[in-house]
């Protein structure tokens, strides 16, 4: 073998080092590539989309839809949270399975069935949120009363579920077009000012009467509109929903 012959082939060899290093290097910071202090950066970011669905009965269901093509299930006022699932083969809509729990979600746009061992345990319609001007008009034609909140930062916030007003229709909220709400609780009644922009509410300048009630929830009641960061209004359930580290829900009363 001549000299320029082992050089060509040492070349050849050099380059496929070359091609194979730079690919392993492609696919590593595709999938994500580790960082000096041990994290990663992902260079396809999973994305995500949640809608609620409503029964005839006004059992909520949340899904939340990934990039990744699975689902994750929160079938509220039961012990259905957080299920995952991942997409199947389906001829219509959206099929998504559990097959450890025998659990299947099969959207199918504005519809979702939920089922268990191939019964149907829920089956309700996509909310749809009002916009814009209707969502004033709604907002301040009626009283709002307080029905529940989830992950709740009051005194059974350990507890990790559903805080309720332990006298019902004793918490509410009216607005006016001008900017003004006002409210009552268990004990005290309040009012205060209030911008609506964007879908988002966001309370100031509230203040109450001073009357002490014992075991009175409304030190939780007010800090969780406060500290509220969002709205929806679905106007076809009647419900109000405020969102922070919390999700406040406010079912409407015509005026």
């Amino acid at each position: 073998m001549t000299n320029k012959t082992k050089f060509l082939i040492l070349m050849l060899v050099l380059l496929a080092g070359i091609a194979m290093y730079v690919f392993v290097t492609a696919s590593k910071t595709e999938k994500g590539a580790e960082l000096e202090n041990g994290s990663f950066s992902v260079g396809n970011e999973i994305t995500s989309v949640t809608a609620s669905y409503f029964s005839n009965k006004n059992v909520e269901a949340i899904v939340t839809y990934y990039s990744d093509k699975s689902a994750s299930l929160d079938l509220l006022g039961t012990s259905s949270e957080k299920i995952m699932f991942d997409l199947a083969v389906s001829a219509s809509g959206a099929r998504y399975e559990n097959k450890d729990l025998g659990l299947v979600l099969w959207e199918k746009a504005p519809e979702l069935n939920i089922y268990k061992n191939d019964k149907i345990i829920f089956s309700g319609r996509k909310a749809e949120v009002v916009r814009s001007e209707a969502d004033l008009k709604l907002l301040t034609s009626n009283e709002w009363f307080w029905t529940k909140t989830l992950n709740g930062t009051g005194p059974d916030a350990e507890k990790g579920g559903i805080i309720e007003p332990k006298k019902a229709g004793s918490f509410s909220l009216r607005f006016t077009e001008d900017g003004k709400v006002s409210g009552k609780t268990d004990c005290n009644s309040f009012g205060g000012t209030y911008t609506f922009s964007d879908s988002k509410i966001t309370f100031s300048n509230l203040a109450s009467t001073l009357m002490y009630c014992e075991n009175s929830q409304e030190f939780e009641f007010v800090k969780m509109l406060t500290n509220s960061t969002s709205s929806q209004m679905f106007g076809e359930k009647d419900l109000l929903i405020l969102e922070n580290n919390v999700t406040i829900y406010f079912r409407k009363n015509k005026i």
